[in-house]
């Protein structure tokens, strides 16, 4: 049905939030899809390359690399990949994984480094969990959407439980870097609740976003202004939250990229300079992706959305939550919590 003449501006609006997330959820589909491939493309040469070296297998070259961590980085290492390894099979981070830590890529001494290579598992599962979520939400049936959703959600949690126990026991047991430490931690622990808090939002909404208008149309009378608002405030924080893991999925194709480069010279053996590149290249991938842990800022994100939106000559924003607002729901799923500038 038509809507009332006051009405009209805000189903606009909320056609511009619900297509906005239908983009950024094809994009990170999109991404997840290029992963896969380069996957399929570096997997023969890097088989190859650890036939030639005496290693039969990824998990060998993985136990060969935890061979070099203390008791405490290892222990600490393998909750990080048991955490990635909830929300989705582990596949390329593997790799990447074992062959930045692995003989292959030279020894690591720097405990915050494994640390950050590990959480990058945890951030780059959450990905591909949420993509292949967005798979079953489009082709599945109401029952197998919901029973997905309840299985990311609880696993998510699980995840964020285990790293939160141990990222306390690092502060209480340890001394000197502990803090560092347990900060690295927390964080991979942040990181794996945001798959269940993008699950909940989207569960908000329909977990098939399309299909908000066409409920919306069907309200009549004065009811429709009100549950026009309220769909926009709760779509807002839901397409803060997709925008997050385009975010993220647009940082670990880019990784994925420099890895693929790093494989192909460890994988060189005709040139001398070639192990040099790869070990220089190596520490940039490993820098990178240290930095890279911190680097989406939630209230970044939403102003950078924000203007986006009002380039459209239709956009109406009476009617929509405080920017701040928006940050804290889609960051903690409608509970109350402080906002972090830097996570």
């Amino acid at each position: 049905m038509p809507f009332y003449p006051d009405n009209e501006k805000r189903a606009t609006r909320l056609s511009q939030l619900v297509n906005s997330i239908a983009d950024m959820q094809t994009d990170i589909q999109d991404y997840a899809d290029r992963i896969e491939k380069r996957n399929k493309d570096i997997r023969p040469v890097v088989n190859k390359m650890l036939k030639e070296k005496g290693i039969d297998s990824i998990d060998v070259l993985l136990e060969k690399a935890t061979d070099q961590f203390t008791s405490d980085d290892e222990r600490r290492y393998k909750k990080l990949i048991d955490a990635a390894k909830k929300n989705s099979k582990l596949n390329w981070e593997e790799l990447v994984v074992g062959l930045l830590l692995g003989p292959a890529g030279g020894k690591l001494v720097d405990a915050k480094s494994v640390l950050a290579i590990g959480r990058f598992a945890v951030r780059a599962s959450g990905v591909q969990a949420i993509s292949e979520f967005f798979k079953t939400a489009q082709e599945g049936s109401a029952t197998a959407i919901q029973a997905a959703a309840e299985k990311l959600i609880q696993a998510a949690n699980e995840s964020e439980k285990a790293l939160s126990i141990e990222a306390i026991a690092v502060e209480v047991g340890e001394t000197g870097k502990a803090a560092e430490v347990a900060q690295e931690i927390s964080k991979a622990a942040s990181a794996a609740s945001k798959v269940a808090v993008c699950v909940k939002l989207l569960s908000a909404i329909g977990f098939v976003v399309t299909v908000v208008m066409g409920v919306i149309e069907l309200i009549h009378g004065a009811e429709q202004k009100t549950q026009l608002i309220e769909a926009i405030h709760k779509t807002q924080p839901t397409r803060l939250c997709i925008a997050y893991f385009a975010a993220e999925a647009k940082n670990i194709i880019q990784q994925m990229e420099l890895f693929a480069s790093y494989v192909e010279m460890l994988a060189d053996t005709t040139e001398a300079a070639s192990n040099e590149a790869a070990k220089k290249l190596r520490e940039k991938i490993i820098r990178n992706i240290t930095t890279d842990n911190s680097l989406i800022n939630w209230k970044t994100l939403e102003k950078g959305l924000e203007s986006e939106d009002k380039k459209s000559a239709s956009y109406y924003g009476d009617d929509d939550l405080d920017s701040i607002v928006v940050v804290r729901l889609a960051k903690t799923a409608e509970k109350e919590s402080k906002i972090d500038d830097d996570d």
